[in-house]
């Protein structure tokens, strides 16, 4: 059977501590950086020699318990700006270990070294003439609510964006969550994508 002849369950990636602190970055040339920093698709792994250290700082949320990366304390993935970073210490195990495809490229986060997860952003991995979706007024798709996914394209791929949702959407498999939790890792929460496809399209 070919790949992507069965459904497969895929999950949207989102921060489990959406509220608890803020980010903001040191100043303005890193914050418009990562506005035009997200790769073009089959061409990602590029940034590396000409790429130095962005600098963000947390602050804390008063209704929330304190953050403090120097602590040891903190979620073993930081989110920012739908991206996330891992502590420099951990960085390599952890991609390692879940199987991920990116390339690390070091950041400060209050003043500690991490390394932002640069993924690659995926072609051809949603057909759109089956899946459900809204358009904005110009045509442009706004917001798909039931995926059809080319598992083809996704091959082996763990941790993705895709083209549709290049700078605010994160994908994963459920090998990947199923590692994430196995691992006892914090930072991510799962949301579950509803997918159009039956659970089996045959041969």
């Amino acid at each position: 059977m070919a790949i992507g002849a069965e459904m497969r369950i895929m999950y949207q990636v989102k921060p489990t501590y959406e509220g608890y602190w803020w980010a903001e970055f040191v100043n303005d040339e890193d914050r418009q950086y990562f506005g035009v920093a997200h790769p073009r698709p089959a061409a990602y792994l590029t940034l590396r020699e000409q790429w130095r250290a962005r600098h963000l700082r947390y602050y804390n949320n008063p209704e929330f318990p304190g953050f403090d990366p120097a602590s040891g304390q903190c979620p073993v993935f930081l989110s920012f700006d739908s991206e996330f970073a891992v502590s420099s210490q951990k960085a390599e195990e952890v991609i390692r270990t879940l199987g991920v495809e990116c390339e690390l490229l070091p950041m400060m986060v209050s003043g500690e070294d991490y390394q932002w997860l640069r993924l690659p952003v995926l072609q051809n991995t949603v057909d759109i003439t089956k899946s459900t979706y809204d358009t904005y007024s110009t045509g442009d798709i706004r917001n798909i609510t039931s995926y059809w996914f080319n598992y083809d394209s996704i091959g082996e791929h763990q941790l993705f964006r895709i083209i549709e949702y290049r700078s605010t959407r994160i994908f994963c498999t459920e090998q990947f969550r199923e590692t994430y939790h196995d691992c006892r890792y914090t930072g991510m929460r799962f949301l579950e994508v509803d997918t159009a496809q039956p659970q089996s399209q045959g041969p």
